[in-house]
């Protein structure tokens, strides 16, 4: 079943999926759509289920940033937004090439039991999210019931073939999230 619904959705859909990836320690499969919707499906424990949970479009994403009006990346991420709504309305049939999340990544439990997922965006912007709560986190597998994104941190700094001087570095991007004891930094790399 799941397959036959995963191949109808990539080649007959007005939105079809672009990408797909399985996140195997909590068996949950995400797709990213034309139109940069992000759908996630549960497997189960043993892999053989397929319960849909949720599904949130980039817009709906972006909006529910927290700290959202301070963010540099914030910004950025909505300026991705329009123009991939803009160029879409120009050339659909070229969709695919503009979409506003370009990449799924899962995030190994080893790495963070906070944050499972993050987005990337056309302009490099990191969306961190947290689909499972840290009060149903018992098991590996926990069944995710939200889609919340934690933080988002703007594109890494690109490196230049002229060293920069120590006063025109930028100013560092540092972020944390501080829940139930967990505590998770993320520190650019210019530390």
């Amino acid at each position: 079943v799941a397959l036959h619904y995963v191949k109808s959705a990539m080649y007959d859909a007005s939105d079809p999926i672009l990408d797909i990836v399985f996140d195997a320690e909590r068996g949950v499969l995400y797709t990213l759509s034309r139109a940069s919707a992000v759908q996630m499906y549960y497997l189960g424990p043993d892999g053989e289920g397929f319960e849909f949970v949720m599904a949130k479009t980039a817009a709906q994403l972006c909006a529910a940033v927290p700290d959202r009006h301070a963010n540099k990346a914030v910004a950025l991420f909505e300026a991705d937004i329009k123009k991939a709504d803009e160029q879409a309305a120009k050339k659909p049939d070229e969709a695919e090439l503009h979409c506003a999340i370009v990449a799924l990544s899962p995030i190994p439990c080893a790495l963070s039991h906070l944050l499972q997922l993050v987005l990337t965006t056309s302009s490099g912007v990191r969306v961190y999210v947290q689909t499972i709560t840290t009060a149903e986190r018992q098991g590996k597998q926990a069944k995710p019931i939200q889609f919340n994104p934690i933080l988002a941190l703007p594109p890494p700094v690109r490196a230049t073939t002229a060293p920069k001087e120590p006063q025109s570095l930028p100013a560092c991007m540092r972020g944390a999230v501080l829940s139930a004891g967990d505590v998770t930094l993320i520190a650019s790399g210019l530390e």
